[in-house]
């Protein structure tokens, strides 16, 4: 379970006689869980009531008639926990002292079960375009298999990371129209020396990908303009830096992209 989050471990009995009074201790550790307390489970008509003291959780219930469940892989009631914060991933031990079933102990030994609680970070991310500054949404931010998709201020959450070491991406796949025949005529004036080209520019130019910029580019630019061609070999959107590794366990979990859309050498691109 990711901490933060709520834990519902189900309680089960296997008696196979009729069932109007239950009682339960279990062992929790107080130093794990910001709250803890039971529920009964949903269609049991029992009564119940909990209290958790002392690192000892009690639950009692009762009814006047039968609230086993007929199924008994269904459970007559939940363990409610809360997780607290954890920077790193923390196995805690439950333990089932005391059990009844109509006043009859049925707890020989205590019964171990193991809840393993991981960190629950939030990364946040911000991009913005290379040339003018300005957010660019739609940007995939992905870290340790989370996700998330920024908005149109350039700015996302990417939720629910249970580790703190990560590497981030950011990846978008859609072209645009802000590549025309501009482009490509910085591209050759600045393979005569009439041009220079900023080291973010040089990726927007160098669109087959073969780590030069020249007439080639500019003649695959000037293909794509007039759609004989629908994509580049360098793909659509570049980032700058290429991905980042961070500590989520920092002050400051948040990291910037630039953003550089494959083919755009004067930065016309604009949100659409």
């Amino acid at each position: 379970v990711l901490a933060g989050e709520v834990l519902r471990l189900p309680l089960y009995v296997g008696s196979n006689s009729d069932l109007t009074a239950f009682y339960a201790e279990v062992k929790v550790p107080s130093d794990s869980f910001s709250s803890v307390s039971a529920e009964a489970a949903d269609g049991v008509n029992a009564s119940l009531s909990c209290n958790y003291s002392g690192g000892v959780l009690k639950i009692s219930m009762a009814a006047a008639q039968n609230f086993k469940p007929e199924s008994a892989t269904s459970p007559i009631a939940y363990i409610v926990l809360s997780p607290k914060a954890a920077d790193a991933e923390k196995a805690v031990q439950l333990t089932l002292t005391k059990g009844t079933l109509n006043g009859a102990e049925t707890v020989t030994e205590p019964t171990d079960t193991a809840v393993t609680i991981l960190p629950n970070f939030t990364l946040s991310a911000n991009v913005t375009y290379y040339k003018n500054g300005i957010p660019v949404p739609g940007v995939k931010i992905s870290a340790a298999g989370r996700e998330a998709v920024t908005d149109d201020k350039g700015k996302t959450d990417v939720k629910r990371i249970s580790r703190a070491d990560v590497t981030v991406k950011a990846e978008k796949n859609e072209y645009s129209d802000a590549i025309d025949p501009h482009d490509a005529a910085l591209i050759l004036r600045n393979r005569v020396g009439l041009e220079e080209l900023s080291a973010l520019q040089r990726i927007a130019a160098d669109v087959n990908g073969d780590g030069n910029v020249d007439e080639v580019d500019a003649s695959l630019i000037l293909k794509k303009t007039v759609k004989l061609i629908d994509t580049f070999d360098a793909g659509s959107w570049a980032f700058n830096p290429a991905y980042i590794k961070t500590n989520l366990r920092s002050v400051q979990s948040a990291v910037s992209f630039t953003a550089i859309l494959i083919g755009d050498v004067d930065g016309s691109w604009n949100i659409q």
